[in-house]
């Protein structure tokens, strides 16, 4: 029971082998991505709830995962691959980096705010672009038609999704306007978005003949071919990215409520002084 699992872990983690870049002493390969968010998120964590110390307790955390990494290779348990020293090397100054750029992106759209219009419409399309790149580098893409294809990226897949996750963005901010209610609002704004797919993979699918290469079967109306994986992000990509947008707002808003804050006691402290 326990070898199917272990199977089954590396099967689906295969794919973030797959590297990108390579030096004799650093690589980065798609598991990069996620050493990079989790030590944003853990910073995040940390900050939130004020921690002390929180980079001292992310390296403990980053070296502490690069040792269990190797007890498993130690007690034969084959769930992840081996990795050489560059590579742990790597994970931890990766991990640490996604802190620092927690730790500073406040402060950097605090400094960059006079300099950008719109900055919000520049995260949506930095994270639509984030997110597509991940998913599509990690799944493989891979159509009939040879022109889409790419040794680095299906760029066809990853233009697409990046503009579907786009402008779901852009419908969830527009309904805002509409429905007061936050599950009412992402409810309407999925079913436009994988109605929406659906059309897209109709027209893709039997109009323009470009389908991808794989023998999964499909998940409504001979649409969606692919692995379970695939079948579960495109039915929740869209939640995904609305989760990930608010989850950036936020970090860009509580500094700036905290720096108004702190002006408006200083402004009472010195009328009353």
């Amino acid at each position: 029971m326990l070898k199917e699992i272990y199977y089954f872990i590396n099967k689906i983690t295969a794919p973030l082998y797959t590297i990108i870049f390579s030096t004799d002493y650093f690589f980065v390969d798609y598991w990069s991505f996620v050493h990079l968010i989790n030590g944003f998120i853990i910073i995040f964590i940390f900050k939130r709830y004020n921690y002390k110390h929180p980079f001292f307790i992310l390296m403990s955390i980053l070296i502490g995962w690069e040792i269990i990494e190797i007890s498993f290779i130690y007690f034969s348990i084959k769930v992840f691959n081996p990795e050489t020293i560059p590579d742990q090397i790597t994970d931890i100054f990766i991990g640490f980096l996604g802190g620092l750029i927690m730790q500073f992106l406040p402060s950097f759209f605090k400094i960059a705010r006079p300099f950008i219009l719109t900055p919000l419409k520049s995260i949506e399309a930095i994270l639509s672009c984030s997110v597509s790149f991940i998913w599509v580098g990690y799944y493989g893409y891979r159509y009939n038609v040879e022109f889409f294809n790419s040794p680095f990226i299906n760029w066809l897949a990853f233009l697409l999704w990046s503009v579907g996750l786009f402008l779901t963005i852009k419908i969830y901010k527009l309904l805002g306007n509409i429905f007061t209610n936050l599950y009412k609002r992402i409810l309407i704004t999925w079913i436009i978005y994988f109605a929406t797919l659906i059309i897209v993979e109709y027209f893709g699918y039997y109009v323009f003949e470009i389908r991808q290469v794989t023998n999964e079967s499909p998940l409504i109306f001979g649409l969606i071919h692919g692995t379970i994986i695939l079948k579960f992000y495109y039915i929740f990509a869209g939640i995904l990215a609305i989760f990930l947008y608010n989850f950036i707002q936020n970090i860009m808003v509580i500094p700036l409520s905290r720096t108004v804050r702190q002006e408006i006691y200083q402004y009472k402290h010195y009328d009353n002084s």
